[in-house]
């Protein structure tokens, strides 16, 4: 007498699993090591492998989103890449400085000496203002139909 329905279900459901674990071993066991590690300054002691990359351009990814968080505002701990098969430094971030600092020039280059500080009579400064173009009222913006059409014609 053979098997039953449900028998021959409870079998290839455990087949199923059985391989799809055997699948996954697969895949874990031929990924690449990870390489690189990313240690993080957080209140003057350096976390270690806060992240880790396999390959090279992780690191310029990490790099260029770091850049973009900088530019949006967003505090930026000191970090540091390393390589850890080679053991040197691959990527060295420089940390944000604390809100509210006057800017430094020589380590902000040019964007700081755009800035100009006002002070009082008696020497102390008051707010930060950054020049600014002035803003026509003038002119009006051209949906981009009309200027298709305008194109066109």
């Amino acid at each position: 007498m053979g098997q039953t329905r449900v028998e021959l279900k409870m079998q290839q459901k455990k087949t199923s699993r059985a391989n799809e674990i055997r699948k996954n071993r697969n895949i874990q066991r031929n990924n690449p090591d990870k390489r690189y590690r990313l240690d993080v300054q957080i209140d003057g002691v350096w976390k270690e492998g806060v992240r880790n990359w396999s390959y090279r351009h992780q690191i310029e990814a990490h790099k260029t989103d770091t850049e973009k968080r900088r530019q949006a505002g967003e505090e930026i701990a000191p970090g540091r890449v390393l390589d850890m098969k080679l053991r040197e430094l691959v990527l060295e971030t420089a940390g944000s400085k604390p809100k509210g600092t006057a800017p430094d020039k020589i380590a902000d280059g040019v964007k700081a000496a755009d800035i100009e500080v006002e002070s009082d009579e008696h020497g102390s400064t008051g707010t930060v203002e950054t020049p600014m173009e002035p803003v026509e009222d003038t002119q009006k913006k051209k949906s981009l139909f009309s200027r298709i059409l305008k194109k066109n014609r």
